[in-house]
C-alpha cells in the first residue's frame, strides 16, 4: 500500500543568525512573522539529542507555507 503526504504543517531550517534570518525573510521576501520563542526540555531534548538544549526559534509564513526559522 502506497501512503502518500497531503499536507505538512511547517518546513523547519536551521539558520547561523536568527535576527538576520527574519530580516531576510520578512523584508527581503515578504513573509510575515508568526512570534519567536525559546525552546527547550523534553521534547527538545529528545530532537536534538543534546540535554537541556536551549533552541531560539521563529515562524514566518508566506506564498502557503510556514517556515520554523531554528
Amino acid at each position: 500500500m502506497a501512503v502518500a503526504a497531503r499536507s505538512f504543517a511547517h518546513i523547519g531550517l536551521t539558520v547561523s543568525d536568527l535576527d538576520q534570518s527574519v530580516r531576510f525573510w520578512t523584508e527581503v521576501l515578504g513573509f510575515e512573522l508568526g512570534g519567536t520563542d525559546e525552546v527547550g526540555g523534553a521534547i527538545q531534548n529528545r530532537i536534538t539529542a543534546v540535554p537541556e538544549g536551549r533552541a531560539r526559534i521563529a515562524m514566518v509564513t508566506g506564498v502557503g507555507v510556514t517556515f520554523e526559522l531554528v
